[in-house]
């Protein structure tokens, strides 16, 4: 017996509604369910041709659009998959299917969309077109630079800007989320003391997310050595992202810079983000986790000599975090393993899935 949600009567109520879209996921189930059954076949190329017509695949297409622009990402991508179905060349149902695959956070499943994405065809018109006798014979288009994620053309204008020794101008806000480690925090501190950029162009914000420690006398001891804000939010459980984005309101600088409160930076990390930033706007640039134990050294010490911490040997911690090892048994940041298989993410087709908190 047919199953009893989805059973022809009802299709043939879809059919005479005109709602063939609602109508062939049924089909297809009942298809899959009774293969031997010959009236849900014919039943299913009937709404499959009718669904192929143009003034359906637009309506479809249509709906689709409506759905990711209010947010509806799981019904977009729905109505986009049933279009790709029966058209293969639809490039737009591709373009909604990948990004509302993307917004649900279904990226294998929208990398697939973007690789099966079709070309876009030529028009007869374009095809057979004369070159614009406005533009001059030897005109020529330059070759694309930055295709993708590749931003090598960035790290050579980077580059230029180091070699030319120009001054740097632009500003950033350090955001430094905190929850009862307070000690930690002190050592992150006492190391953004020894930063090579200017702190006069550094702006540090250490957001609370209600710690019941000694945050605030930490704050007290530095905010004198420092450009030093402190904002806090009440302990309303995990909030991270509350946090960062309170320190990001609060943030006056040019550039971003997102550093978690147990992260203790080299003295030329900030530099060296800020030598990119100088060349381009269009950039977000990512840090890498060396595994060192500071547990028993006092910020006092890291204040006054930064190269007792980044002189530390690594150690492997015991966590899920920094369960990745090279081949001499190290813990390494986990990205390590994404850079060898993507070129350091030039060939990395979500390249922003590897940044923190992104």
């Amino acid at each position: 017996m047919p199953h009893e949600k989805y059973n022809l009567k009802l299709v043939h109520k879809l059919f005479a509604e005109a709602s063939y879209e609602d109508a062939l996921p049924m089909l297809e189930s009942l298809v899959e369910l009774y293969p031997d059954f010959s009236l849900y076949q014919l039943k299913l190329q009937e709404c499959q041709a009718k669904i192929s017509r143009p003034a359906d695949i637009g309506m479809l297409l249509k709906q689709a659009h409506d759905a990711l622009s209010h947010k509806n990402f799981t019904d977009a991508l729905k109505k986009a998959k049933r279009i790709i179905k029966v058209d293969k060349n639809c490039h737009k149902a591709f373009k909604i299917a990948e990004q509302a695959a993307i917004e649900l956070e279904l990226f294998d499943e929208a990398t697939q969309f973007w690789l099966a994405l079709p070309a876009y065809k030529r028009s007869e018109s374009a095809i057979h077109r004369k070159p614009n006798p406005s533009l001059p014979k030897q005109f020529k288009l330059p070759s694309l630079v930055g295709a993708g994620n590749d931003y090598r053309h960035i790290l050579e204008k980077a580059s230029l800007f180091r070699s030319n020794n120009k001054n740097y101008t632009k500003t950033v806000s350090i955001i430094i989320p905190v929850y009862n480690r307070y000690q930690i925090l002190a050592n992150t501190l006492a190391a953004l003391t020894h930063q090579t950029y200017p702190q006069t162009l550094i702006q540090i914000i250490v957001v609370d997310d209600g710690s019941s420690d000694k945050v605030f006398d930490i704050i007290r001891k530095y905010e004198s050595k420092l450009s030093l804000y402190y904002a806090r939010q009440i302990d309303n459980g995990y909030r991270l992202a509350a946090a960062r984005n309170m320190g990001l309101k609060l943030a006056t600088g040019e550039a971003i810079v997102f550093l978690d409160a147990d992260i203790l930076p080299y003295p030329k990390d900030i530099e060296s983000y800020m030598q990119v930033l100088h060349v381009t706007d269009n950039a977000v640039l990512i840090g890498h986790r060396r595994y060192v134990d500071v547990s028993n050294i006092h910020d006092d010490v890291i204040l006054n000599d930064i190269s007792v911490a980044t002189n530390l040997p690594n150690i492997n911690p015991n966590n899920d975090v920094a369960d990745r090892k090279n081949v001499h048994g190290v813990s390494i940041d986990w990205r390590y393993l994404v850079y060898e298989r993507t070129n350091y993410l030039i060939n990395e087709v979500w390249p922003f899935t590897r940044a923190s908190g992104a």
